[in-house]
């Protein structure tokens, strides 16, 4: 594992902000900086370089992170960042879309595409950053995944985020010849994470048994394997229901997604626990 320290008081307040710049870029992709405190910015930032990822735990005033569509044609070194504000919130632009991003839900950036991230102050978070080739997901997932918030507060989301601050905060307990198996558990976490289904995704038809009443009480058929994506409807006991496969959601729980046969074919996922007879047993694939 390498560390690199970078303090604003070591260097003279007309150089710090260009020479953070420089060290945001080698943590992660080339992007344009600005901030109304720039001629006195004040920053703490280490970065951690070990097995091919970075994690970059930081406080800053705050700043304006933009990543532009000719940045992105100049070189895109093709990138995940998983950015995880512990405090002060995170405003991020995608494609005119517009979502907030609180203390303990994180953000994922994709090298791939134009972002505008507004950081307020003071800011408190960590970083990291993965190459997309090791992460066991085709490109379209990671951009779909990029739309949306993913809680550090509970399930695998948790232990990504207990990891990244342990990490951060203990390093020192951590020998260099470490730094590939903690790569390994790292793009582990973010990759089980990043596996659950978003919002608005569909789950294939692999399951073939024949359809059932198999609610155990209500439940809602959820756009994506979350609690925080938006129900499509309800499933009652005395409804039929079509299993079409099950994947894992942040929660680390099994979800199945479903077509409700008694009302309309209505879709959704629907959490495994909520099921008599535990979902399907066929795996979506994602």
């Amino acid at each position: 594992m390498i560390e690199t320290v970078f303090r604003s008081e070591d260097v003279p307040a007309a150089d710090r902000f260009e020479c953070w710049r420089e060290l945001v870029q080698r943590a992660s992709s080339p992007v344009e900086l600005d901030s109304e405190y720039r001629d006195d910015f004040r920053v703490s930032q280490r970065l951690l370089e070990f097995g091919g990822v970075t994690v970059w735990p930081c406080r800053f005033q705050p700043v304006r992170f933009l990543r532009t569509p000719k940045l992105v044609r100049q070189s895109d070194p093709e990138r995940v960042n998983v950015s995880l504000p512990t405090l002060g919130t995170l405003n991020v632009t995608r494609d005119d879309r517009e979502a907030v991003y609180d203390p303990f839900s994180f953000c994922v950036i994709d090298s791939s595409r134009t972002v505008d991230v507004r950081a307020g102050g003071p800011h408190e978070g960590i970083g990291f950053d993965v190459p997309r080739a090791l992460l066991p997901l085709p490109a379209d997932a990671v951009s779909q995944l990029s739309g949306y918030r993913l809680s550090a507060r509970e399930g695998i989301g948790a232990l990504l985020a207990d990891f990244l601050v342990r990490l951060s905060t203990d390093t020192g307990s951590f020998r260099r010849s470490d730094g590939p198996r903690l790569a390994v558990v790292a793009v582990d976490l973010a990759s089980a994470l990043f596996a659950s289904a978003p919002c608005g995704k569909w789950g294939p038809d692999r399951d073939g048994r024949a359809w059932e009443k198999t609610v155990k009480t209500s439940a809602n058929q959820r756009t994506g394997s979350s609690t925080g994506c938006a129900s499509n409807g309800m499933a009652y006991p005395s409804h039929t229901l079509d299993y079409h496969c099950y994947t894992w959601g942040n929660d680390g729980k099994s979800w199945t997604f479903v077509t409700n046969v008694t009302v309309d074919k209505t879709t959704g996922w629907i959490r495994d626990d909520l099921l008599k007879d535990g979902g399907s047993n066929k795996y979506c694939g994602f």
